[in-house]
């Protein structure tokens, strides 16, 4: 029994580069503004701008702290 090559139909769709790829679904799609959502609902999500502490963390100076564990 001998085994043929099936008939291979050409797909409608032709084959594009990558970077052509890239390109049309950059044309195609748009950039989502900020939501503000609560912390527990954030969670595998981005930061849309940098978050900064409204005060010096720790509020203490621990290099006293740190150095009294050297000794």
């Amino acid at each position: 029994m001998s085994t043929t090559a099936s008939s291979v139909t050409e797909s409608p769709y032709p084959m594009i580069s990558v970077d052509e790829a890239v390109k049309i679904v950059l044309e195609n799609t748009r950039v989502l503004g900020p939501q503000s959502v609560a912390l527990s609902d954030a969670v595998g999500r981005y930061a849309y701008e940098d978050v900064r502490a409204t005060r010096p963390l720790p509020a203490m100076r621990t290099s006293v702290m740190v150095a009294h564990f050297i000794l």
